[in-house]
């Protein structure tokens, strides 16, 4: 009787360490401090006719960055959801690419649930916030309400050469911001006759993990993305693209995408925004280039698997 309680208790033990090591290898329940790959998710952060980027990148070492949080409405039904599904519970580093709502709108959201160590922010030219300052667009208050929502966070600025992350094969910089037109002539391009903005201005970076490397261009449009695919051709040459402008007008030409060469574009963008003619000009460029694209309003998150060799779409699965 004694074996055989023993041998019971045994088994019972046996199946318990089991279910636990199973549990463990699901990768909806991972510990983040054990990843074997970087995960790269697109949240979709839009609803269903509006555009916004929240961009996360789970690092192999635990770490975790955010490029841009969308607008403050999407935060409790769309972003923290998908956060709390990744096991999120700190940021290492936030990227706030530009002054506009839809890219840094949910941070008082995300303070109230999620340690944020440090926000990279590329602080607005004045004269281009105020410009836009009609309906709310570009609201310099509004900013820098929201960044001091986080009271805990180091606020830096985000500049070009500026290492946001960095860790074994792989490194996450900034490698384009202008504050404003006339930084952009100081490099003799030809900018008579096109119009900058706050989207301009947007903050380009680009990660780069072993041989697969990611493009985020935030809202560049045709003047920067022009100066850049002239000027800086190198520096845009990715695997992955976060569409520019979530892939809606004005966007770059198609130069720009021929300097990026990316082998998939992921906008990140409301399905009927995407659609409607606004669209026009990616999806023109998409075909004629015959570079596929991912919508997130059409999938719903996105979400890559990558090694320093090679990624995986995950997340919608193929």
């Amino acid at each position: 009787m004694c074996t055989r309680s023993a041998n019971s208790h045994f088994s019972l033990l046996l199946l318990f360490v089991f279910a636990v090591l199973l549990q463990a290898c699901d990768s909806s329940n991972y510990s983040p401090l054990h990843r074997s790959s970087l995960h790269w998710s697109a949240i979709h952060v839009s609803g269903t006719a509006k555009s916004g980027d929240a961009h996360l990148l789970e690092l192999p070492d635990g770490r975790n960055v955010l490029i841009d949080t969308g607008y403050p409405e999407f935060s409790e039904s769309d972003l923290l959801p998908y956060l709390r599904e990744r096991g999120i519970k700190k940021l290492d580093a936030v990227l706030v690419t530009h002054a506009h709502r839809n890219h840094y709108g949910a941070l008082p959201h995300l303070a109230k649930e999620i340690e944020i160590d440090t926000i990279f922010v590329n602080q607005p030219d004045p004269k281009l916030c105020f410009a836009e300052a009609k309906n709310n667009r570009c609201n310099a208050q509004n900013l820098q309400d929201a960044l001091a929502s986080v009271p805990n966070a180091k606020i830096k600025s985000a500049r070009t050469g500026d290492v946001i992350i960095k860790g074994d094969k792989l490194e996450l910089r900034v490698v384009h911001q202008a504050a404003n037109l006339q930084s952009l002539q100081l490099r003799h391009f030809k900018t008579k006759g096109k119009r900058y903005t706050v989207n301009e201005s947007s903050v380009v970076s680009r990660l780069e993990y072993g041989n697969i490397s990611i493009l985020f261009p935030g809202d560049i449009g045709p003047t920067t993305g022009a100066f850049l695919s002239a000027d800086r051709p190198k520096v845009l040459s990715s695997t992955l693209l976060a569409a520019p402008h979530h892939g809606v007008n004005p966007a770059p030409g198609p130069d720009f995408f021929s300097a990026v060469n990316p082998k998939l574009i992921i906008a990140s963008i409301g399905a009927a925004v995407f659609d409607s003619p606004r669209g026009n000009d990616l999806r023109a460029i998409a075909k004629e280039q015959d570079r596929p694209v991912i919508v997130t309003g059409h999938s719903g998150h996105v979400r890559f698997s990558i090694t320093p060799t090679t990624y995986q779409l995950v997340q919608p699965k193929n």
